[in-house]
């Protein structure tokens, strides 16, 4: 029997039969002698000789099989770790090393199903001249990677991570139950510090996995990414030390993840242009240090929640922001508590005067968005600079509206100037009006009324008129403007005495 080219980098191949598909004589055949006269060969003039019956005991205690897939089982069997050097990655080898690690995880996925198998790379030095990306078609359940330091040999492509996991979860199968630990993840080449790889770690469809204890450098793109996930991803991000990359001009993201239920908490992330970005609600943000001195005009949050829907049940808390604002989008039971915020004395904050500690997102076009169970408490705010509001109102259209079960109460202000104490409301996505109006009637704060809440600048960016006089009545203001105009309006007003709300 005469098999078809097999890529360098496959050291087995199963066969559906041997004379022909379904004769029940196909199986399992390595690329390494192992005493049997069972061999096929291939068009590229390997030879294959066949492991007898790979599922039984007989063939985990072959002694004359010294590689691969019947001495692995037997590993796992005895409860052992794997290594890529098994698979013939062999360190600081470029040529090798990407295919052993991918052999292995991809025989992980093969052959061992949902049982606990570890793959301990031993703190050796592997090289990657391109990404290692397994795939399934059931899931990867109860794995753990370990003890690697992970290097780019070379520049990766657009979208393109060092371990791009993302083709083993699918809808019906997760990636379950993972282990990614006390690694290092390197995206630069050896001897430089210039970022080479797009991402580290990209996952999909992700329940109750845990990466920790990492420590990662230099890239171009996106972190740790989750593609898509089930509602209750229930995922541990926790304890990893990151760092992006200081050369402006990319868009760069700490870590993502997609769905609810995740908790992320406690790592270190300097120099993203995003750090922390949740797509939706019911996440933990905890104990992070996120801070950043990019330049150029790709800064985005340090930490965002809910732009795919909304940021319910999120809680933000105890976490170091340093020279980055938080996004919470389309906020509704939401809490801030226990955060500080800290903007030193450098030319960047300046760059982005509307910038604000904290910015309340809609994404409503039109109509009232309404504001409920919003609780910022118990947050410290301090500049050396002394140029940004503490909390201000963005949207895309729709009046924003915070209701009376919303909270804004003992916050700390030191060396923040007096717009930092204000509260500003925007309104976005005027398109050619001579008038404009704002109802704050639901714009509650706790021990301060509306009378307090007196709206005394407005201004205005766009094109067009510009602002001609601010009128109230009782709690609705109306915009004038000396011509049409289309841009957006903000209105902004003293909302604190001494220091604190």
């Amino acid at each position: 029997m005469m098999i078809t080219i097999v890529p360098s980098s496959t050291h087995y191949i199963r066969t559906a039969g041997e004379s022909m598909r379904g004769d029940g004589k196909g199986g399992l055949y390595i690329d390494e002698p192992n005493g049997t006269a069972n061999t096929v060969d291939s068009l590229d003039g390997r030879t294959w000789y066949k492991v007898v019956d790979v599922q039984s005991e007989r063939v985990l205690h072959t002694p004359k099989i010294s590689r691969m897939i019947p001495r692995s089982l037997k590993i796992i069997a005895d409860g052992l770790p794997l290594s890529p050097l098994d698979f013939g990655a062999r360190g600081m080898d470029a040529l090798r090393d990407a295919d052993g690690i991918q052999s292995a995880l991809q025989f992980l996925a093969d052959f061992v199903g949902d049982s606990d198998a570890t793959l301990d790379c031993g703190g050796k030095r592997f090289l990657l001249n391109r990404a290692i990306a397994p795939t399934s078609a059931s899931g990867f359940y109860r794995k753990r990677i370990t003890n690697g330091f992970f290097r780019v040999a070379s520049s990766f492509p657009a979208d393109t991570y060092m371990f791009d996991l993302s083709g083993l979860g699918n809808t019906g199968n997760q990636i379950s139950r993972i282990r990614i630990d006390n690694n290092f993840f390197v995206g630069a080449a050896p001897g430089g510090a210039v970022p080479r790889a797009y991402g580290w770690i990209k996952l999909n469809y992700t329940l109750g996995n845990d990466i920790h204890d990492n420590v990662m450098e230099f890239l171009t793109g996106r972190g740790i990414w989750d593609e898509n996930t089930r509602a209750g991803a229930g995922n541990y991000i926790r304890d990893n030390r990151m760092f992006g990359s200081d050369t402006p001009g990319n868009y760069i993201t700490g870590i993502r993840v997609a769905g609810y239920d995740n908790k992320i908490y406690n790592n270190m992330l300097a120099e993203f242009s995003e750090h922390i970005r949740c797509e939706k609600g019911a996440n933990v943000i905890s104990g992070n240090h996120v801070y950043n001195f990019r330049r150029g005009n790709t800064e985005g949050p340090g930490i965002s929640t809910g732009r795919e829907e909304n940021s319910n049940e999120t809680l933000i808390q105890g976490n170091y922001i340093d020279t980055v604002r938080i996004d919470v989008y389309n906020p509704e039971n939401t809490t801030i508590t226990g955060n500080k915020f800290l903007i030193p004395n450098i030319s960047y904050w300046a760059e982005r005067p509307e910038t604000a500690f904290i910015e309340l997102v809609s994404t409503q076009t039109t109509g009232t968005h309404y504001v409920d169970g919003l609780q910022i408490i118990g947050n410290q705010f301090k500049s050396s600079y002394g140029v940004a509001e503490a909390i201000r109102a963005r949207t895309a259209g729709a009046a924003l509206i915070i209701r009376d079960d919303v909270f804004i109460k003992d916050n700390i202000f030191m060396r923040v100037n007096k717009r930092a104490a204000q509260a500003s409301i925007t309104k976005e996505g005027l398109a050619a009006v001579t008038s404009t109006t704002i109802d704050l009637s639901s714009f509650k704060i706790p021990s301060v009324s509306n009378d307090h809440l007196n709206m005394v600048a407005c201004a205005a960016q766009g094109t067009g008129g510009s602002v001609t006089n601010l009128t109230r009545s009782n709690d609705v203001y109306t915009v004038n403007f000396s011509s049409p105009f289309t841009g957006k309006v903000t209105l902004s007003a003293t909302m604190c005495a001494n220091g604190a709300w």
